[in-house]
């Protein structure tokens, strides 16, 4: 086998087009629909194209889905939450993020 370099050419454009696509779109709606559901009645799940990519989010929709998330963070847990631990960032603002990405920013502060 020939050792060599290979150049791979990446289209910003193309990978735009990819991220926007209905499937994609689709695939995120699917998946922001069965958090909603994990959650509880009253979270709402939308996609929306945005400048680069799609992007889905699930919001508390009502009174009562607002207060499940606040008091037994309904929302949280169903996204994955549990696994949530307290980061405190160089400036000293502490806020709740997954493992892994706690693991990976205090990678990058090394």
């Amino acid at each position: 086998m020939a050792k060599g370099k290979i150049r791979i050419d990446v289209s910003s454009a193309g990978i735009q087009a990819i991220l926007k696509s209905g499937e994609v779109q689709q695939f995120l709606k699917q998946k922001a629909d069965e958090i909603a559901g994990r959650a509880g009645p009253g979270m709402e799940a939308s996609v929306r194209i945005g400048k680069t990519r799609a992007r889905a989010s699930v919001v508390t929709a009502t009174k009562a889905a607002r207060i499940a998330e606040a008091e037994g963070r309904a929302l949280t847990k169903a996204f994955g939450g549990t696994s949530m631990v307290a980061y405190t960032n160089k400036a000293g603002k502490t806020r709740m993020v997954s493992q892994a990405q706690a693991d990976n920013w205090g990678a990058r502060k090394k």
